[in-house]
């Protein structure tokens, strides 16, 4: 990791400040330090041939049931790139996913709610094998160009992105991932990561268009971006920030020593968050004014690898530039490599009389366990809260107080896809 934090101050009431900080892996044998500072590179585990891809188009807005995510396959193609220079469109070698799932529509497939459209690229298949320029070994970029419109979210995974989980064990933070045609052992998932997302919730097809992006494995994820501090201004106090976050990835060639690298879809590499906030006291009154946006691909979280490898679905391979303390107790909620368990109590916030039993559950004990909160039940509901009512602080703009709560999100002072 490496990143820095530069600040000046410009008059006697202004201070700016630029910063950046990248997480990323590097091969300290083959690499230049600085060449990979910002982008990363592939670990030796990573860099292996890709034979599978598969890519998931979902509903955005699931709740609502109708207006997910509308796909043209017809309208769609990949473009395969090989060592050699050699660009291949999936059309003009009729090769092209085995799609799965969706409702037909008039022209496109259609995901709404909680309805999924799979698509398989198996540079295994006789249709690629047999008509494609080379072996699946010579690529060195496959880029999608998917004809999209609605309210869509669009996920990807491959053969090579993978999560170990034993029978019958989950795992913290797996969320979306599960179900898979990949073709892998039964103890290993996909560890979907998420490249690209609807504005808003259109259910007319009113913003169709073109959602180009290639596949790569995850390298390192960077963030930068500048402050602007006003104290006291005529009696006004600014503060402005304003970031940009890349996730990059880079597709995986053993006999090449560099790697095409991209991040987010083409033209969107970056993921933007800005705030404003204005303050001025006016005794005995304070005026607060506040306008922000974060984009739903913001990201500060990156993958790391350890001795035994990477394992994408394991929370411990996960590096968090932005901390999650939510209750602020001694231990961070994130869970990390070198810790022997995740912090599973929320203290002191559901203990604050320290009788040593939870505030929302007081009939639980060790002799006769109680599971079900005091708000839930008929003769205690009246004598407790539910959390959500509670009054306090809530810098993550959940509608949770953060003292009572141990969620998996980063800190940020608003939600992600807020504005």
């Amino acid at each position: 990791m490496a990143g820095g934090r530069f600040a000046a101050q410009a008059g006697d009431f202004v201070e700016v400040g630029l910063h950046a900080v990248s997480a990323h892996q590097t091969n300290s044998v083959a690499d230049q330090l600085v060449e990979t500072l910002h982008k990363g590179s592939l670990t030796n585990e990573q860099n292996q041939t890709v034979g599978q891809i598969e890519i998931l188009l979902k509903d955005d807005s699931p709740e609502d049931g109708r207006g997910g995510a509308a796909f043209f396959p017809d309208a769609s193609d990949v473009i395969i790139t090989y060592r050699d220079g050699t660009v291949e469109q999936g059309r003009d070698i009729r090769f092209g996913p085995v799609i799965e799932g969706g409702l037909e529509r008039r022209g496109f497939l259609s995901a709404d709610g909680s309805e999924q459209i799979s698509l398989l690229y198996d540079f295994d298949s006789a249709s690629f094998v047999n008509r494609a320029a080379a072996d699946k070994s010579e690529i060195v970029a496959v880029e999608f160009r998917l004809v999209l419109a609605n309210d869509y979210q669009v996920w990807m995974t491959s053969d090579r992105q993978l999560g170990l989980l034993d029978p019958g064990e989950g795992v913290r933070g797996l969320g979306e991932e599960g179900f898979t045609r990949l073709d892998v052992a039964p103890t290993e998932n996909p560890f979907f990561t998420m490249v690209s997302q609807a504005a808003g919730n259109v259910q007319d097809i009113s913003n169709l268009g073109v959602v180009n992006f290639a596949y790569g494995l995850p390298t390192a994820t960077t963030v930068g971006g500048g402050t602007l501090r006003v104290q006291d201004l005529l009696g006004f106090d600014v503060y402005g920030e304003y970031d940009l976050s890349w996730s990059w990835r880079q597709y995986p060639n053993v006999a090449e020593e560099t790697h095409t690298a991209s991040a987010g879809v083409k033209g969107q590499p970056s993921a933007p968050a800005w705030m404003v906030n204005v303050r001025k006291t006016w005794a005995p009154f304070l005026l607060f004014g506040e306008v922000y946006s974060i984009d739903p691909r913001y990201n500060t979280q990156a993958f790391v690898t350890t001795t035994t490898g990477l394992d994408y679905a394991r929370q411990g391979n996960r590096f968090d530039l932005v901390e999650d303390n939510d209750d602020q107790d001694r231990f961070p909620d994130a869970f990390r490599a070198d810790f022997l368990v995740d912090d599973r109590q929320v203290f002191p916030g559901w203990d604050l009389n320290n009788d040593l039993v939870p505030d929302f559950n007081q009939n639980d004990n060790r002799v006769k366990a109680n599971n079900i909160p005091d708000y839930q039940e008929p003769f205690l509901r009246f004598q407790v809260d539910r959390p959500e009512f509670l009054f306090g602080v809530d810098m993550n703009h959940n509608f949770w107080v953060d003292l009572y709560e141990n969620d998996t999100e980063p800190d940020y002072p608003y939600r992600r896809d807020q504005q």
